[in-house]
């Protein structure tokens, strides 16, 4: 794996460990001010949640991959479908994360009323 690779193996990991980071704080104290909303306890802890699966779930699929594309082993073990599963589950788990995240504000607009 090139330099380019590297970079971008670092870039991802810095990203996963941001939304690991916010989101065990977000679950740990059940608070969180996003989008200029206060939410309640409880959907705070469900966003922190979500953070918290996306940024291990992403951090492991960076360490994972990283080790096995660098290494040149993937290709070999998995043959020619490895392109799809290696990005299959960590895309279902964002799109799921993201569609929940959106479910959460949405209550929370519904619950605020149109005229706050």
């Amino acid at each position: 794996m090139g330099g380019v690779g590297i970079v971008l193996d670092w870039l991802l990991a810095l990203a996963a460990g941001g939304a690991l980071t916010i989101g065990l704080v977000t679950l740990i104290t059940g608070r969180t001010r996003i989008w200029g909303r206060d939410f309640s306890t409880r959907d705070a802890r469900l966003l922190g949640a979500i953070w918290t699966t996306c940024g291990l779930t992403y951090a492991l699929y960076d360490l994972y991959g990283f080790l096995s594309l660098g290494a040149g082993l993937l290709p070999n073990v998995l043959g020619y479908g490895w392109g799809f599963l290696v990005t299959f589950v960590p895309a279902v788990i964002l799109i799921a994360g993201l569609f929940w995240q959106a479910l959460i504000v949405l209550r929370y607009e519904r619950k605020r009323g149109p005229d706050s």
